[in-house]
C-alpha cells in the first residue's frame, strides 16, 4: 500500500486526479456532468506539476530520485501537455481564449522553481502560498466558469472566494510539515502565528466555510448532496490539520491531504443515492 502511495504522489498522478475531481465538482456545483474539462485541466496540472519538480531548487533528494526517468518524464510531458491544450481548446469559442486563460497559470509554474536562475517563486516571502492559492481557484473555478459561461453573480463569487479559504487550509499541513525546512524569512502563516495558534485559526475557518457552504446549498446554489460533501471534507481537512506536525511524513502528508477532493466525491456520489 504504500508503495502505491509512493508511486501516485511522486509521479504526480495524485495530484493531476485532485485537480480533475475539483474541476468536476465545480462543474456538479451547476449541475453539469462534464468529465472531459476535468481530464484536460488535471493532465495540464500534471503537465505543471511535474515541471515543477524536475526542476526544482529546493528539492535535490527528488532531482537525484528522478535523474534515471528525466528523459522518459520529459517525452510524457511532451505528449500529455499538447493533447490536454488540444481538449481545451475544442470546448473553447476560439484559439485565444486559451492563450488567455493559461497565461497566468503559466508564467507562474514557469517562474516557481527558478527565477532568473537565482531564486524560486517559493523563497519570496509570504508569497507561495498566495501565489499557489489564487493559480487554484484560476484552475478550479475561473477556467470552468469561462468554458461554460456562467454568469459573474453573487454565486461565483462566493465560489471563488470559498476555494481560495479551501486551497489555503489545504496548504497548511504542508507549511506545519515543512515548518523546521523553511528558513525563517519565507514567513509562512505557521512560521508567523505559530503552531497552536494557526490550528486554532485553521478551525475557525473551516468552520465558516462549512457554514458558507450549507447556507449555499440552502440558496439552491449548489445540490444538497454535494454541500453535505463539502462539509465532510472539510472537517476531514481539518482533522488532518490538527494531527499535522513539524517533520511530519512527506509521503503521509501528501497523500492524505490530497486525497480530500477524493473523499469530497465520494461523499457525494454516496449522498446522492438519498438525496
Amino acid at each position: 500500500m504504500r508503495k502505491l502511495a509512493q508511486l501516485l504522489v511522486d509521479s504526480q498522478i495524485w495530484v493531476a486526479l485532485m485537480a480533475g475531481l475539483l474541476v468536476w465538482l465545480t462543474a456538479a456545483e451547476w449541475k453539469i456532468n462534464d468529465p472531459i474539462l476535468a481530464m484536460a485541466l488535471g493532465g495540464i496540472t500534471w503537465s505543471a506539476y511535474s515541471y515543477i519538480r524536475l526542476n526544482s531548487l529546493h528539492e535535490d533528494h527528488v532531482k537525484v530520485r528522478y535523474r534515471v526517468y528525466k528523459n522518459v518524464y520529459r517525452l510524457i510531458l511532451i505528449s500529455v501537455f499538447p493533447l490536454s491544450i488540444f481538449v481545451l481548446a475544442i470546448m473553447l469559442p476560439s484559439w485565444w481564449w486559451i492563450l488567455l486563460l493559461l497565461l497566468p497559470p503559466a508564467i507562474i509554474v514557469l517562474l516557481y522553481p527558478v527565477v532568473l536562475g537565482v531564486i524560486s517563486f517559493r523563497q519570496i516571502p509570504r508569497i507561495k502560498s498566495l501565489m499557489i492559492a489564487l493559480t487554484w481557484v484560476w484552475l478550479s473555478v475561473t477556467i470552468p466558469a469561462i468554458v461554460y459561461v456562467k454568469p459573474w453573480d453573487m454565486h461565483l463569487v462566493s465560489l471563488h472566494i470559498q476555494r481560495f479559504l479551501l486551497i489555503s487550509l489545504w496548504l497548511l499541513p504542508f507549511d506545519i510539515r515543512d515548518m523546521k525546512f523553511d528558513p525563517e524569512s519565507m514567513q509562512t502563516l505557521p512560521q508567523r502565528m505559530g503552531l497552536a495558534q494557526i490550528k486554532r485559526w485553521s478551525g475557525w475557518v473551516g468552520f465558516g466555510l462549512q457554514i458558507s457552504v450549507l447556507l449555499s446549498a440552502w440558496l439552491g446554489w449548489l445540490p444538497v448532496p454535494l454541500g453535505i460533501a463539502w462539509v465532510v471534507g472539510l472537517e476531514y481537512l481539518h482533522q488532518l490539520t490538527i494531527c499535522s506536525r513539524p517533520n511530519d511524513d512527506a509521503l503521509k502528508t501528501g497523500f492524505w491531504i490530497e486525497a480530500m477532493p477524493l473523499i469530497v466525491f465520494v461523499t457525494y456520489l454516496i449522498t446522492s443515492i438519498y438525496f
